[in-house]
């Protein structure tokens, strides 16, 4: 999946709640997982933004593999901060696409 990471796509959201999911079960914290999975649910729409490129979803796959690679090794301190730095930009291109995607429509507000 590196070498070949599939097409752009939002649905592709899906996957990447499951690997984030999937990753929290293993913690042992099922509390966390289950609010984990209600606000994927909730906000599911707005991340899917995040999907709209080959770059992203290239990039979002690469950092799963770090983060799997790291825990596997039992480098958690490493792969923590690897997770986080991953969500961090996750969330950092939604915002700023979400941003862009509301300035269009509130430019072209008088054509709707």
């Amino acid at each position: 999946m590196r070498e070949r990471p599939p097409a752009p796509d939002p649905r592709f959201v899906v996957q990447d709640e499951r690997f984030h999911a999937e990753l929290s079960r293993a913690s042992g914290n099922p509390a966390l997982t289950e609010a984990l999975v209600a606000v994927s649910e909730r906000i599911r729409r707005v991340r899917m933004y995040d999907f709209l490129t080959e770059d992203r979803v290239g990039t979002t796959i690469a950092e799963h593999i770090e983060i799997m690679e790291l825990v596997r090794d039992g480098r958690l301190d490493e792969g923590y901060r690897a997770l986080h730095a991953h969500v961090g930009e996750s969330m950092a291109v939604v915002l700023e696409r979400a941003q862009r995607a509301m300035t269009q429509m509130a430019m072209h507000a008088d054509r709707l």
